[in-house]
């Protein structure tokens, strides 16, 4: 349990330097000790979650937004493209420059499945 406090912590203090690269060299300890393959599994499971999360940490989810009636793939994007711009517009939260990089559209659940 040590060790992961002791991991924990020197990722803590590599976030906050903020590189654009993260290497996981950078979490060897810098005395050349050798760590054991448990430490090995443990950083790159802290990595593929940090990764996760910073994939995710410009995501949201707005509901209630109608469909387009076009039946073109490609139209039916740009037309959720244009009423997220318009809703963001609206609400006064819409940057000089708006790059929205995809929109995904939740399908409706099954209502005879939910408990």
């Amino acid at each position: 349990m040590d060790q992961t406090a002791n991991l924990e912590s020197r990722i803590g203090l590599l976030e906050k330097k903020k590189n654009k690269t993260f290497l996981l060299s950078d979490l060897f300890s810098s005395n050349g000790a050798k760590n054991t393959n448990h430490e090995i599994v443990l950083f790159e499971k802290i990595v593929r979650e940090s990764k996760a999360k910073e994939n995710k940490a410009n995501n949201f989810v707005i509901s209630g937004i109608f469909e387009s009636i076009n039946k073109n793939k490609e139209k039916i994007n740009e037309d959720d493209k244009l009423s997220v711009i318009t809703l963001l517009k609206e609400i006064g939260v819409a940057p000089s420059k708006i790059n929205i990089k995809r929109t995904n559209r939740l399908r409706l659940t099954n209502q005879t499945n939910k408990p």
